[in-house]
């Protein structure tokens, strides 16, 4: 995927390169565009009540092994994922967060009793969605090994099929 836009007039080419087929590639050379036009706005943040804060935190699963982690600091929102650096995040309002130095949203959704059971991560084009799970699950499966256990820590090298089980040979 790629772009190329031409400004001649203000001797300006911008081009973007690609090799992630869901990237935005024409929203991310407009965005380059104003920048150097100076039409970029940074996004403003909606002030939030710190209590409210804290329903967002906790563990997030966003794949088998795959977990970001979100808490609060010094009344901001940081979501953290393993082996990178905590991102700050802004609020938007109505459960939605925005970083300021990554495009990326996240969105956290409610069960019908109001309760945080979700985060949706909206970056470069796509939705990444990752279930609360219980920190203690999230422990036991980083700590559990890589090699001869599954993702609960059971350690299958020892198991065997019944006769019930076993395929026809």
């Amino acid at each position: 995927m790629c772009a190329l836009d031409r400004y001649p007039d203000d001797e300006l080419t911008v081009v973007v390169l690609s090799n992630l087929q869901h990237a935005s590639i024409p929203a991310i050379a407009e965005r380059l565009a104003n920048l150097h036009f100076g039409r970029h706005e940074p996004r403003a943040s909606v002030p939030i009540d710190p209590p409210l804060l804290e329903t967002y935190t906790g563990c997030y699963r966003l794949g088998p092994k795959y977990f970001v982690r979100v808490t609060t600091e010094a009344g901001a929102l940081n979501i953290h994922a393993r082996g990178q650096e905590p991102l700050r995040l802004a609020y938007a309002g109505a459960d939605s967060f925005f970083c300021q130095v990554r495009d990326m949203q996240i969105d956290f959704q409610r069960a019908d009793e109001g309760s945080v059971v979700a985060l949706v991560d909206r970056e470069r084009g796509r939705d990444f969605v990752a279930h609360r799970v219980d920190e203690a699950l999230v422990q036991r499966i980083e700590q559990a090994p890589l090699q001869g256990a599954d993702h609960a820590g059971v350690d299958w090298r020892g198991f065997r099929l019944s006769e019930a089980n076993r395929p026809a040979q």
